[in-house]
Formats: structure tokens, C-alpha cells, sequence
């Protein structure tokens, strides 16, 4: 299958309508029917206002997370509607790319 890859760069304290972010994507990507997604925590980042952001051993309010979903162009377009209508600025990546299942494990 044809599709994006999207990756999603937040912190760890990040809020969307009052849910982690990290939490919101997750919950947003279930609700369009994307067929996963993956959070990453990350040791250190520097965003564009050039500050960075680390997780320190006694606060990790401050930790960089990753959002990563393979998507189609729809629901690309669907998730990007959905944070556009939101009062919240997020980093995003869009690549193409070709998905979809291997091996031969049967549906349980």
C-alpha cells in the first residue's frame, strides 16, 4: 500500500484538550482508523526557537516524545484537519512510503 509516514515531534508535558499529547495522537489515530501508531521518547532536542529540551533524572516533564503513524493520503488529511482545528502548534514530518504486512500468522 501507497502512504506517508508521519512523525510527530512533541514533550512529554504537551497538552491537547487536556490529555498528554502523546495520549491525543494516539487516541486521535485509533478514532481515523489508522492501523497504528508508536511513541518514542527521546534524550535531548532543540526545537526552532532554538531551546532544548532533555529529560533530567528528577523531571521529565521536559522529555522529547515522537509520534510515528503510517497513514494513507486520507487519513493524512483527516489528522492534519484535526490538529489544524486545534489552538496548538506541532512539528510534523510527511514521507512517502509503501506499507503493509509480512509473514503468515493467521488472524486470531
Amino acid at each position: 500500500m501507497k502512504g506517508f509516514q508521519i512523525s510527530i515531534m512533541t514533550e512529554q508535558n504537551r497538552r491537547i484538550e487536556h490529555q498528554q499529547a502523546t495520549d491525543w495522537l494516539l487516541r486521535v489515530a485509533k478514532e481515523l482508523g489508522i492501523s497504528g501508531a508508536t511513541v518514542f521518547s527521546g534524550v535531548e532536542s532543540f526545537g526552532a526557537d532554538g531551546r532544548r529540551h532533555s529529560a533530567k533524572f528528577f523531571e521529565l516533564a521536559d522529555q522529547p516524545m515522537e509520534v510515528i503513524m503510517a497513514v494513507t493520503e486520507e487519513q493524512a488529511e483527516r489528522l492534519f484537519a484535526r490538529i489544524n482545528a486545534l489552538d496548538t502548534r506541532l512539528f510534523y514530518i510527511k514521507s512517502q512510503i509503501e506499507f503493509g504486512e509480512l509473514g503468515r500468522q493467521s488472524a486470531k
